[in-house]
């Protein structure tokens, strides 16, 4: 097994646990996304699981401490949750198109991705608030990087 810091464990957390908010606070309770808090639940656990469960709740407090701490601006009332949704998919696709992260295909994330998804594409086709969405990119990246994640990723 490849021993891992805690901090690129984290890192692989982080997105399971921020769309995971994104569902928890923006649709409405229903079968399918029931399914993807469930199936986004699982992906963090299958990270976590190689680990005894002390270090499991560590890693997961700091998780939540810097997912809390990178979608605190669009946590604000009045914010619409597409905004977050559509900040964290354009977050998450510069991961992956900088080879940072990978969301296997058929893994336990991928399958909660995808009822996700679909849910943003509304937003997305709103071009202001899709060129709003972009543009929080690199604040949102910053922020992380400034809790010390995600280090050498271009927004």
């Amino acid at each position: 097994m490849i021993q891992l810091t805690d901090r690129e464990i984290i890192e692989l957390t982080l997105p399971p646990q921020i769309f995971l908010g994104v569902v928890m606070n923006g649709v409405d309770p229903s079968k399918e996304s029931m399914a993807a808090v469930e199936l986004l639940i699982d992906a963090t656990a299958e990270i976590l699981e190689p680990y005894p469960r002390p270090v499991r709740k560590k890693l997961l407090r700091r998780s939540k401490r810097a997912h809390d701490d990178a979608t605190a601006p669009y946590r604000e009332p009045g914010q619409p949750v597409a905004l977050l949704g559509l900040v964290s998919f354009y977050w998450l696709q510069a991961l992956v198109d900088q080879r940072f992260f990978v969301v296997p295909e058929h893994s336990t994330l991928q399958r909660g991705l995808d009822l996700v998804l679909p849910a943003l594409s509304p937003a997305a086709r709103d071009a202001e608030f899709d060129a709003l969405a972009h543009a929080e990119v690199p604040n949102s990246l910053r922020r992380l990087q400034a809790l010390g994640y995600f280090r050498g990723v271009r927004a």
